[in-house]
């Protein structure tokens, strides 16, 4: 199985998660492409330009691994979703991180926004996690809980 991971991370939270789903993955024996969206700065108050577009082609299984910018899916990873191909013969999955500590204050939003474009796409989601990163005392329970999440369905 080829597995895509397509990461925005604005402040490396994002990251982070991704880099440590990537090692469970690939210790679970998974061919696993890490691939960090490129962006560049655009004018103010307007989200940030993709630079490139990977394809998805190649992958049986996509994460899409994002952050909650202004209660919503980040402007880049929007972007990038609204230019994809046709999914609909991938597994999908959906890792957001967003730093206020319940899901209503943006992360289910971000999620819904996220499937109603994989959704235009032809795909369908088939596992999510969020990621509250402001609470650091539970902060590293709510990775593992995600990865753990994540790891069950691919």
């Amino acid at each position: 199985m080829n597995i895509g991971m397509i990461i925005h991370s604005e402040t490396g939270h994002t990251e982070y998660v991704a880099e440590r789903l990537l090692k469970e993955l690939k210790d679970k024996g998974y061919n696993v492409s890490y691939i960090k969206l490129k962006t560049e700065a655009s004018a103010p108050k307007e989200p940030k330009k993709i630079v490139d577009n990977p394809s998805l082609k190649e992958f049986d299984t996509i994460i899409f691994c994002s952050h909650v910018e202004a209660f919503s899916l980040a402007g880049a990873m929007k972007a990038y979703l609204k230019g994809i191909e046709d999914i609909s013969t991938k597994k999908v999955i959906c890792m957001i991180t967003q730093q206020f500590p319940f899901p209503w204050m943006g992360g289910n939003n971000a999620l819904k926004q996220m499937k109603a474009l994989i959704a235009q796409k032809g795909g369908s989601v088939i596992s999510t996690a969020d990621v509250n990163w402001g609470n650091e005392q539970k902060r590293e329970g709510k990775v593992t809980d995600a990865i753990e999440a994540i790891t069950a369905v691919v």
